[in-house]
């Protein structure tokens, strides 16, 4: 019988060994333990990763924040438009200006950035390439806006002053001749066999400068040529009878005419501008500016000076300028930047047509693996604290919509999570 003694010492080693034993293995005791909050949530719940989401792209917010999670189908591309459309709608129902979708699918903002950023610099480097060529078709452009302009005001005054001329000297001539035969009656007639034709034109002279004053040399011209014609034919001291039958009405025009010949030769009266245009041609001007300034009318019709400009620049102007043409023309210098900035904008709407942003499903992997990893995608909407209810309502109707509370959600300062399954 193995005595009282040698039975505790026996218990004593098994225990040291059994301890020795544990002690080797205790290590691994923590493998077995789970301490991972999602592992204690149910499956479809990944507050780690909304709770990373909002505190890397919202942080506290002033507003309420509502963080949608939007659980995926198979079919991920329309699953997640009607799904993110829906959420739209919902804030449009709300019916409040301040109310915005702060981000859909955050990550996205960071590669649309580096995008943007791409297309801005190569719309930059085109723009600044670009730039010499629209300035030099501005000032092509211009100067011969301010050629043609000059050449339709000289062209016109030319026109209007050799029509006032004309005018004024005829009027002037008709006028004369009219005091001529009050002169006839009054001295004339009174005082034959005493009168004389040069006392008759003195004195029809010295009428038509006291009661009109204007084109004295050109009536001292027309007057003494007629003078002399008419003593040439009838003497100075003619009868009555012999002066009165003489066109004098029809010498004084003819006279004119001479007159007007001899200050514009080769002038056709009926047709001064086309006198006009012919010398202008014949001063060397170039024929297609004068065209041009002749449609332009004596007001200067800028605008249809703009379009004819266009019109004869479209064939010598490459294809990405042709549409500033018009904006380029007859403008001040400033309309350079504008059309600089407009001409980025269309260089950039054309690259992001041939090379569209990236698509939201299609983010490289290392940023779509935290995101959006073809089960979850994530939309923040803030907006004021009062509508908070009527949208959270609104979501709620929805059967794949149902709000969840944790510990790791509520921790943070958002009033309100929804979960879309």
């Amino acid at each position: 019988m193995i005595s009282r003694k040698a039975v505790s010492i026996m218990i004593i080693v098994i225990w040291l060994i059994i301890m020795f034993y544990l002690a080797r293995y205790s290590l691994n005791v923590f493998n077995a333990l789970t301490y991972d909050e999602t592992q204690l949530m149910p499956s479809n719940i990944e507050p780690v990763i909304v709770d990373n989401l909002v505190n890397k792209y919202i942080g506290t917010s002033n507003e309420t924040t509502l963080v949608v999670v939007i659980k995926l189908s198979n079919n991920v591309t329309t699953d997640i438009e009607n799904r993110l459309n829906y959420v739209s709608k919902v804030i449009k129902d709300v019916d409040a200006p301040n109310i915005t979708v702060t981000d859909l699918l955050t990550t996205y903002n960071d590669v649309y950035t580096i995008y943007n950023e791409t297309i801005s610099n190569i719309t930059a480097e085109i723009i600044s390439n670009e730039s010499s060529s629209v300035w030099s078709l501005y000032w092509s452009l211009n100067n011969e806006c301010s050629s043609i302009i000059q050449l339709n005001r000289e062209y016109y005054s030319t026109v209007y002053n050799i029509s006032n001329t004309v005018s004024g000297e005829f009027n002037a001539t008709i006028n004369y001749a009219q005091l001529l035969y009050y002169e006839i009656e009054k001295y004339y007639l009174r005082n034959y066999p005493n009168a004389s034709l040069s006392t008759l034109f003195r004195l029809t002279t010295r009428d038509y400068r006291l009661k009109y004053g204007q084109y004295g040399p050109y009536i001292d011209e027309l007057a003494n040529e007629t003078l002399t014609q008419l003593i040439s034919k009838i003497g100075n001291n003619p009868s009555p009878y012999t002066l009165i039958s003489e066109n004098i009405s029809g010498i004084l025009l003819t006279n004119f005419e001479n007159i007007i010949q001899q200050e514009y030769p080769g002038i056709d009266l009926s047709n001064i501008t086309g006198y006009v245009y012919d010398q202008f041609i014949n001063n060397g001007v170039n024929k297609t500016n004068l065209r041009i300034a002749i449609l332009l009318g004596p007001d200067t019709n800028i605008n249809l000076l703009r379009l004819l400009l266009m019109q004869n620049y479209m064939n010598s102007t490459q294809q990405l300028l042709i549409p500033y043409i018009y904006q380029l023309t007859c403008n001040n210098e400033s309309i350079v930047n504008t059309v600089l900035n407009d001409l980025g904008i269309s260089v950039m709407n054309a690259i992001m047509q041939e090379h569209p942003p990236p698509s939201i499903l299609n983010l490289p992997d290392n940023l779509t693996q935290k995101f959006l990893n073809g089960t979850y995608t994530v939309a923040f909407i803030t907006l004021p604290s009062n509508y908070e209810d009527e949208v959270y309502d609104l979501l709620i109707r929805r059967d794949w919509v149902y709000p969840v509370s944790t510990g790791g959600l509520f921790s943070m300062s958002l009033r309100r999570w929804l979960r879309v399954t």
